[in-house]
């Protein structure tokens, strides 16, 4: 066993002696499998065209694959502190291994899409004029990060010649 699965192994003891606490894994069927869950919680928040935002709060529950003899399926649950949590991922759906490596390639040709985007527009002598809508907002994006810093930079100066004022 190498130093990387050490390390991760022992990390997984911690995980369990330290931070986990007893749960009932509950299938569809009705058998119920005490298991060890370290508990988490993940807030979803998007913001619509119109500015309104929906906020989604879910509950996380770590548990190692060893203590599920299966894989988890829709309509299993975990029952926690009195109350039943249905198994599910935030969209509803239980993803597969060819659903998550989609989602991460699709998110790497975005990234990807994004690097050669900005190379183009922002390398010297390639810049265009006028900018493509992409670019001008990656620019007024830029440029209100760029401006938000400036005031805050601004309000700490400020703070500190007052500090020096009063004394």
């Amino acid at each position: 066993m190498g130093i990387l699965e050490q390390a991760s192994a022992w990390l997984e003891a911690q995980r369990l002696r330290e931070l986990s606490v007893p749960a009932v894994y509950v299938r569809r069927s009705g058998e119920q499998i005490p298991v060890n869950v370290t508990l988490g919680k993940t807030l979803f928040r998007a913001e619509d065209q119109y500015g309104v935002t929906a906020r989604i709060e879910s509950r996380d529950f770590l548990i190692a694959a060893s203590e599920l003899p299966n894989e988890p399926e829709r309509g299993d649950s975990i029952v926690y502190n009195g109350f039943r949590y249905e198994v599910l991922a935030p969209n509803g759906d239980i993803p597969d291994h060819r659903d998550l490596w989609d989602a991460v390639n699709q998110s790497r040709l975005e990234l990807a899409e994004l690097k050669g985007m900005i190379k183009m527009h922002f390398e010297a002598g390639q810049h265009h004029y006028p900018p493509c809508k992409p670019a001008a907002d990656l620019q007024k994006t830029m440029l209100s990060a760029m401006g938000a810093a400036l005031i805050a930079l601004l309000a700490a100066i400020g703070n500190i010649v007052m500090e020096f004022v009063r004394r």
